[in-house]
Formats: structure tokens, C-alpha cells, sequence
């Protein structure tokens, strides 16, 4: 099984540190395909693709930093195209 790298959004091209934020992004038509979004500095309360909820696979945080990851499986991902990755985040 091949691994790709299909792009990014963060907070210097779309998600940011405000309450909730949105960023584009642009799946494949491939198959046992994951999206995953990792989240760090403020803490990271919901997370959605395309309106779908993420699944949260790791949520920590300390006083000053903290760390999300996030992923929704290819079974529950839409056909190829741009969708709306949309965060919601803890007001700090």
C-alpha cells in the first residue's frame, strides 16, 4: 500500500487560532484513502470534513500548548473534489 501526501491547511493557509475557522482541501479518487488533520497550540474541540465528523485519535493539552489529531476513514469520505475542513477550537 502506497502512502500520498496530498496537501495541507493550517493556520498560514486557511485554519487559524479563533473559535472556528474553515480551509479548502482537495481529496483523490483513491481507495483506503484517510484524511487526517492535526491541531497544535490551542485545544481543539470538533473537527468536521465536507460536514461529516472527525474522529478524534489523540487530545492533550498543558498550559500553554496542546496537541489534536484527527481522521475520517475513506468509508465515510465523498467522491474526488474540494471540500470544507472546519474547526472548531477552544477560545483561549
Amino acid at each position: 500500500m502506497a502512502i500520498a501526501f496530498t496537501g495541507s491547511a493550517g493556520a498560514s493557509s486557511g485554519l487559524s487560532q479563533t473559535t472556528t475557522n474553515t480551509a479548502s482541501i482537495t481529496i483523490t479518487d483513491a481507495t483506503d484513502m484517510v484524511v487526517a488533520y492535526g491541531a497544535g497550540t490551542v485545544v481543539n474541540t470538533a473537527m468536521t470534513f465536507d460536514g461529516i465528523a472527525m474522529t478524534s485519535a489523540v487530545s492533550d493539552s498543558a498550559t500553554d500548548t496542546a496537541i489534536n489529531l484527527w481522521y475520517i476513514l475513506d468509508a465515510n469520505l465523498p467522491a474526488a473534489g474540494t471540500y470544507t475542513l472546519s474547526g472548531t477550537f477552544a477560545a483561549s
